[in-house]
């Protein structure tokens, strides 16, 4: 196996992880293709929000929060306000 081929099989092992995980590119600090053992090649992503994930293909995982992936705080909670009409209460959410 050449060093491109070997390259190019990484890059698309780190794709699938980052697509697997829900981790935008911008978000990846650092990722690498662990190979120590013959038959698990292992992709490990560092992401900005401190996140370390390891994937294998074909693995189940769960998509990343936000924060996680980002280290940003999400967006504040839309708040739920009520307003009164004839018959009573009216529930809605703040458009921000």
């Amino acid at each position: 196996m050449t060093g491109d081929t070997r390259k190019k099989e990484d890059q698309e092992l780190i794709d699938k992880a980052c697509k697997a995980y829900g981790i935008d590119k911008k978000y990846v600090l650092g990722a690498v293709v662990d190979r120590k053992v013959r038959l698990a090649v292992t992709a490990v992503i560092v992401t900005h929000g401190g996140k370390k994930v390891k994937f294998s293909a074909g693995d189940k995982v769960t998509k990343l929060t936000h924060t996680e992936v980002t280290g940003e705080e999400e967006a504040e909670a839309k708040k739920t306000f009520f307003r009164r009409v004839a018959d009573g209460l009216q529930e809605f959410r703040h458009r921000s």
